[in-house]
Parts: C-alpha cells; structure tokens; sequence
C-alpha cells in the first residue's frame, strides 16, 4: 500500500515541478511541503494546519484529496498507542500460586499446633486424673490398715498390755507418716 508522502512526491516529479514554485503558488512553505512528502508531522504546529496543507497540495497536484486524507488518517491510526483502557493487565499467575501455597501452609501449621497442644493437654488431664484415682486408692487402702490397727490398739487397751498398746501405736504412727509425707 502507498503512502501519502510517497504519492504526492511522485506525482510532483512526474509534473516536473520544484518545492518553490508550489510553495509560491500555494501560499505553503517549502517546509511544510517537505514534510508533506515524508510525512513527518512533528513539524507542523497541530494536525489541523496538517489536514488543511495536505488537502491544498492534493488538490494543486490533481490528486484525490480525500483518499490521501484517508491515508493520513490510516496511518496515524496505525502508529498511536493503544487506549489505556484497552490494556488489561493480568497478575502473574505465579504470585497468586504462591500467595495460595504460603496461605495453606500457615494454615496448616496452626491447626498442627492446635492439635498437638490438645493432646498434651488430653494426656495431661490424664495423667492428674490416674495420680488422683491412684491417691484415692491409696488411701482408702491405708484407712482400713489403720482401721485394724486401731482396733488392735483398742483390743490392747482393753486388755491391759502395754506392750501391745505401745506396738499397735506405732504401726499406726508409721503408716500414718510416709502416706503425709509423700503427698
């Protein structure tokens, strides 16, 4: 597909005529006639003054104004930038993975944590609960023992022996003693 700048260049040299002579006769610089033909619009102070000195030329050089206007406009369509609003930008799937991955593992270590924390506290729990079950037993066993020991003792007062008396206090004083003492 032609360019504008190349068919107007073209033509004029096909008519034999110089920048000048058309310059003077259009009342366009030399400038603006140049850039014209090589499509350079930074020169020109605003697309308007562009639009207006291409369709002047166009139409001195016997040329159809309007599709090398349709030229232009396709070729400034061609080299603008996309709309911001048009671009849409994505988050790497990567972060979002990894994001989710890390989510997952703090998760998981804290139900972890919870759990084994629960346990030692369960076998906490059980192990007071066999020492009380264990110290009930325990001193029930030693209730009875001193039960019959007092008995003895009772059967030895009764009686009248000493020595009895005085054995049957002291099993009951050494029964007595390591069960306060251990616990």
């Amino acid at each position: 597909m032609e360019s504008y700048g190349t068919i107007l260049k073209n033509k004029r040299e096909e008519k034999g005529l110089e920048l000048e002579t058309i310059s003077r006769e259009t009342s366009i610089t030399s400038t603006y006639l140049k850039a014209l033909e090589e499509e350079n619009a930074v020169v020109f102070p605003g697309e308007p003054y562009l639009v207006g000195f291409l369709k002047i030329y166009a139409e001195y050089l016997g040329l159809d104004s309007q599709k090398l206007l349709q030229l232009y406009h396709a070729k400034t369509l061609q080299e603008s930038p996309i709309p911001d609003g048009l671009i849409v930008r994505r988050r790497p799937k990567v972060l979002i993975t990894v994001i989710i991955i890390i989510s997952v593992l703090v998760f998981a270590t804290g139900v972890t944590f919870a759990v084994l924390f629960m346990k030692k506290k369960a076998e906490e729990h059980a192990l007071l609960a066999a020492l009380q079950n264990d110290f009930q037993s325990k001193k029930y066993e030693l209730t009875d023992e001193i039960e019959l020991l007092m008995d003895k003792l009772a059967t030895a007062v009764m009686n009248l022996d000493a020595q009895e008396e005085q054995e049957a206090a002291k099993q009951i004083m050494e029964r007595i003693n390591p069960f306060t003492n251990s616990y």
